[in-house]
């Protein structure tokens, strides 16, 4: 049963990058997709001892419109960068454009595709989580910014066939946040989500979503 526990910490500490989506490429590589203000790059930090050093990697053309607010995951079986959704202010119009498109960036050739994707999508959304799961394939999304309010319950992407379906949960529910995080926990198949803003404020509690779909994990 996939269901939602909450979980009590002492102590935290938190990093937020802005206008950014960073994803682990490897154990030695991150990777920074950014897209703000018709700017668009993938930049690599290796991480180790020898080398503290950013370098820009050219991306062909061809790939999503300038945004913010978006996520990036790794599909560890294909080696594409997959990124969903975000936002766009345009200063002139004075409007928030947000984005439920899918792009795929395939990381041998680093080629652009935008992904037909068919059917329940989620809504234009942005300051949303997504991760990957390796185990069943597929990206989940959680919450974020939606024209009128808050995304409410976790989207599931197939990686397969990109089919869209809302993913059926039990337990307590997180309020419905924006600007949170989230990570995939290998040790017991389950998304952890943190923090982020509900319309009361900043948040600060931790949930596991365990992804089993048989019960037997509390």
């Amino acid at each position: 049963m996939r269901t939602f526990s909450k979980i009590v910490v002492l102590t935290f500490t938190l990093s937020l990058l802005l206008s950014s989506s960073l994803y682990v490429h490897s154990v030695n590589e991150l990777a920074l997709a950014q897209s703000v203000k018709g700017f668009s790059s993938l930049t690599y930090l290796p991480v180790s001892p020898e080398s503290e050093q950013l370098s820009l990697i050219p991306l062909l053309p061809g790939g999503p419109s300038p945004r913010q607010a978006h996520t990036a995951i790794k599909d560890e079986l294909k080696n594409d960068m997959i990124i969903f959704g975000g936002a766009y202010f345009d200063i002139e119009e004075g409007h928030l454009y947000r984005y439920n498109d899918v792009w795929r960036l395939d990381l041998d050739s680093y080629s652009w595709t935008q992904v037909s994707t068919s059917g329940s999508p989620p809504p234009p959304v942005g300051g949303h989580t997504s991760i990957y799961d390796p185990v069943e394939h597929r990206m989940l999304v959680f919450g974020g910014g939606i024209d009128g309010g808050i995304l409410t319950g976790v989207y599931e992407l197939d990686l397969d066939s990109y089919i869209w379906s809302l993913l059926s949960t039990t337990g307590e529910v997180p309020t419905a946040r924006w600007d949170h995080c989230a990570v995939y926990n290998s040790q017991n198949h389950s998304m952890v989500i943190f923090g982020g803003r509900d319309l009361g404020g900043a948040l600060d509690d931790l949930w596991m979503l365990y992804l089993h779909t048989s019960a037997g994990l509390v």
